[in-house]
């Protein structure tokens, strides 16, 4: 359970969750649809109709089964919204860590825009208005992960419409009236009688760290945290020699590309396909060069999606032989 939700996460920044670009052509299904929010429908555009207005179907989801991947619970003071390339960047300052392991001053959530309709009800709404005030306080649920792409953790919210104010108050009460989820009410979204009751009573922090005590800490995709090339070849699944042949797709994050390649040598490893995706760092290779490869396989692909094993796993070709002898010495 844990390696697969791992692996949704990391499928959040390959692709694009469940987010269709209005006026686009050329838009190919996303292979793997089940991504955030239990999203149902997911769709991938080209690079450079990144910038156009999103759209994006999901599943419903009650405010109590956010809680599951909720990793940090933070009382924070809005200060700015800033959009790079499509992706909001939130930033609070901290006024009190209830939960995570989090000891900065501030925070910066990562967020991707959509206009949403959800699945089987009438309920639409758009995170790109930023409801936020400058100075005003929130309580905030909050997703951590990292992985082998990112530098450092990375935060997103549990759901970007769930909005959650406080009072200005010594103990920063939940202003249970203004809180919302999908854009209404959050008490339309609760379906237990104690997280009303919390709500109702003051005591829906608590009520949140009773459900959260024994989530994970951050969420993380797999990956060799080594950047000793012995280290890394011995512990990859597979080393392939590769032809970098075509952009397959791109990532709102930007630190990401994944590329049509073609396997040139098998090193290490069972492959039986010589055309496979990989997803590399962002300005790592170029189209029609060819590279020493260490990688593990996008687990549920069928050997079609790659990732790299680790932080130092692209090599140059004239590496070749020392890395054939790392492999010897190693069988």
């Amino acid at each position: 359970m844990r390696r697969a939700l791992c692996i949704i996460i990391f499928m959040l920044f390959i692709m694009v969750f469940a987010i269709g670009c209005d006026n686009t052509s050329n838009v190919e299904q996303d292979v793997e649809s089940n991504l955030k929010n239990n999203t149902v429908t997911s769709t991938i555009s080209e690079l450079d109709n990144l910038q156009t207005r999103n759209s994006a179907e999901l599943q419903y989801v009650c405010f109590e089964n956010l809680l599951g991947k909720t990793t940090d619970l933070i009382e924070g003071e809005f200060v700015s919204q800033t959009n790079i390339n499509g992706l909001y960047y939130y930033e609070f300052n901290v006024i009190k860590n209830l939960r995570g392991n989090n000891t900065e001053n501030t925070i910066i959530i990562q967020s991707i825009p959509a206009d949403y309709s959800v699945i089987n009800t009438d309920i639409n709404f758009s995170t790109y208005d930023v409801k936020y005030k400058q100075g005003s306080s929130y309580l905030l649920l909050l997703s951590r992960h990292s992985s082998v792409y990112t530098e450092g953790d990375v935060f997103s919210f549990v759901n970007d419409s769930l909005f959650i104010p406080l009072s200005n108050s010594i103990n920063h009460a939940v202003k249970q009236q203004e809180a919302s989820l999908y854009g209404m009410k959050l008490t339309d979204h609760l379906s237990s009688l104690q997280a009303v009751s919390s709500l109702n009573n003051g005591e829906f922090k608590e009520f949140i760290l009773g459900k959260i005590q024994t989530n994970p800490l951050r969420y993380e995709s797999e990956y060799i945290d080594s950047l000793n090339i012995n280290s890394v070849i011995e512990r990859s699944e597979y080393v392939l020699k590769i032809k970098v042949d075509d952009l397959y797709m791109g990532s709102y994050t930007g630190d990401r590309l994944t590329y049509n390649c073609t396997v040139e040598e098998i090193l290490k490893g069972v492959l039986n396909k010589q055309n496979i995706k990989i997803t590399f760092p962002t300005n790592t290779v170029e189209i029609g060069n060819f590279y020493i490869v260490a990688l593990s396989e996008l687990e549920g692909t069928s050997q079609n999606f790659f990732i790299i094993s680790s932080k130092n796993s692209i090599y140059d070709c004239s590496n070749i032989e020392s890395i054939r002898i790392i492999i010897n010495n190693n069988d």
